[in-house]
């Protein structure tokens, strides 16, 4: 019997040659421009080290590959994409790059990075900027802080948020801390990140954290965002939709100062006012207080003007009386007639110039120094309606399945009866 025949045996490469046959075709691909976002980015020695990714709505992260900057390019590429962006090439940023690929039998595959486009990063956060605005304005909410809540015409209790050990929060303080001493303004301080992959969370929870004591019986007149100047790939992480929202919704007018006169983000589109500096929005607090004050001082002078006036007039009356009693015969019963008289009109002139001075000391006293906390320390309450706007007339309560009533310890939620009110 006959062996079947052997099968011819197939050609086999070396792990060396099969990869340097991809190597062949590897190397005559071209450079080609890549969008992606830099996931992480490490310096070892003269070269940079980049985790490139690409991610979309629903399915996430759908491609991801390392890159690497040699030295022959990488201080170049890092510098010019610091001089027109004005910071420094980090993970989170979407940036497009040019890579080439090679493969090499020992180390394997391999992108280079052979030079960056600074100018997409900034036109990349220009984009996104304008869909956030063009969706903020279809939902119908890009102005709601701003008509809902316009700018204060005074100021007694004010909250900061900035990050901490700021320079900015520094500058803020030099006003706000002179305000707070001389008893005309209280501020409460919350830090949060402000530049980060963390940034929407940690201000997001600052923020949720004030409008809850807002609501439960400590208001605010407003609420100040700062920051101090950076590069515009650092002020973007603040181009938050979230954030934006919570400005949008917020039951009390923000104000923001927020990098330099140039800049303007998402957060300063919303806002009830925004100004160029933080330094420039601690000034407002101060510039509406003291106009609140020489309001107050132009209201005393105006009423002691009019007690002036009462009283010279009532002077002349005494005059023109007493001249008219001269002029009768002088009998006894004559000079009784004008002393009566003369006490008389001088106890009414001198009772009109004390209720003079009183209502003068009053109006003082409710522009310069009552506040609402006062008003409940008196023993009097606030009623509020669920939106915590205070209830100023009985047909308001019947609106209101519920309302909150606010005392100097504290607020408390009472449900109304048939539409009548609190029971």
């Amino acid at each position: 019997m006959s062996r079947p025949p052997e099968p011819a045996a197939e050609a086999t490469l070396t792990l060396q040659v099969f990869l340097q046959q991809i190597q062949t075709h590897v190397a005559r691909l071209p450079v080609a421009w890549v969008e992606a976002q830099v996931v992480s980015l490490d310096r070892k020695g003269p070269h940079a080290y980049l985790l490139l990714a690409q991610s979309d709505g629903e399915s996430g992260t759908v491609a991801t590959s390392r890159a690497i900057l040699w030295r022959t390019h990488c201080e170049r590429l890092l510098e010019k994409f610091h001089a027109q962006t004005g910071a420094a090439l980090r993970p989170g940023l979407q940036v497009r790059v040019q890579l080439r690929a090679s493969l090499h039998p020992r180390f394997g595959f391999s992108l280079a990075v052979e030079d960056i486009d600074p100018q997409y990063t900034v036109g990349g956060i220009e984009r996104r900027l304008a869909e956030l605005r063009r969706y903020l304005r279809e939902t119908g909410v890009f102005d709601r802080n701003r008509t809902e809540h316009p700018r204060p015409k005074d100021f007694f209790y004010v909250a900061v948020l900035s990050p901490e050990k700021a320079d900015a929060l520094a500058d803020f303080r030099e006003v706000a801390d002179r305000l707070e001493a001389s008893g005309l303004c209280a501020f409460t301080y919350r830090t949060a990140l402000f530049q980060g992959e963390r940034v929407v969370e940690s201000v997001f929870g600052a923020f949720k954290e004030l409008v809850e004591r807002h609501r439960a019986g400590a208001p605010l007149c407003a609420l100040c965002i700062i920051r101090g100047g950076g590069a515009a790939t650092d002020l973007a992480d603040l181009n938050q939709l979230r954030l934006a929202q919570a400005i949008c919704f917020a039951p009390f007018p923000v104000l923001t100062g927020i990098g330099h006169e140039p800049d303007h983000g998402l957060l300063d589109d919303v806002a009830s006012a925004r100004f160029d500096t933080p330094s420039k929005v601690a000034l407002h607090l101060e510039s509406t207080i003291l106009e609140r004050a020489r309001e107050a001082r132009a209201d005393w002078a105006a009423i002691q003007r009019e007690a002036s006036h009462r009283l010279q007039a009532e002077r002349l009356e005494i005059e023109r009386q007493a001249h008219s009693l001269a002029s009768r015969p002088r009998t006894t019963e004559a000079r009784l007639e004008t002393e009566l008289l003369h006490r008389a009109i001088l106890a009414s002139a001198r009772g009109a110039l004390a209720r003079a001075r009183e209502k003068a000391s009053s109006d003082m006293a409710t522009i310069l120094g009552l506040s609402p906390q006062r008003t409940l320390n008196r023993g009097f309450a606030v009623i509020r309606d669920t939106g915590g706007k205070p209830v100023t007339k009985r047909a308001l309560v019947k609106r209101e399945s519920e309302l909150t009533v606010e005392f100097a310890d504290g607020a408390v939620a009472v449900k109304t009866i048939s539409g009548e009110g609190p029971p």
